[in-house]
């Protein structure tokens, strides 16, 4: 049999899918009577992968670092931002955050730190944030690969875009 690379899902397989991912959150989440799962959005530069009918990525980061009270854990393998992009106002609300008082605290990796600092130098000399880098190359041979944000113990957001310019 000739093997080659996997067919490309079409919208309604992607919409299936995201469906059938938000039923098996909602049935974890069950005991939680406030729990809430929102899908959201993500559109790579370059691409015309959007639907249009879900909030972006960027728009949901922007809604929880601003509902933070007192803390936003973020965990990425990297940060980077290149002039006007739908990243900056998610780095204006995150310094924003700590600017009010909620204690940041960022994760990335140390091999992709030494690609792009810029950013993670700027937040960790930010008063209210703390930059930390792991290195799982060390550790482990891989890369701290983990996207994720959690906002005050409470709001959590898991997915896969970066925290960088061209992911959102």
């Amino acid at each position: 049999a000739k093997v080659g690379p996997p067919k490309r899902a079409t919208n309604h397989t992607m919409i299936r899918r995201l469906l059938l991912a938000s039923f098996l959150l909602a049935a974890c989440t069950a005991t939680t009577p406030t729990a809430r799962l929102t899908l959201v959005e993500t559109v790579p530069v370059g691409t015309d992968l959007g639907m249009g009918e879900l909030p972006s990525t960027a728009e949901v980061w922007v809604e929880m670092l601003e509902g933070a009270d007192a803390s936003a854990d973020l965990s990425h393998f990297y940060a980077s931002d290149e002039g006007e992009s739908l990243l900056g106002p998610v780095v204006s609300a995150l310094e924003a955050a700590a600017a009010r008082g909620v204690a940041v605290r960022f994760l990335c990796d140390e091999r992709f730190y030494g690609i792009y600092p810029e950013l993670l130098d700027r937040f960790s000399t930010t008063p209210g944030m703390q930059m930390r880098r792991i290195d799982l190359g060390k550790l482990t041979r891989g890369v701290q690969h983990a996207k994720y944000m959690i906002m005050d113990g409470e709001d959590a957001f898991l997915g896969s875009p970066n925290f960088d310019w061209r992911s959102l």
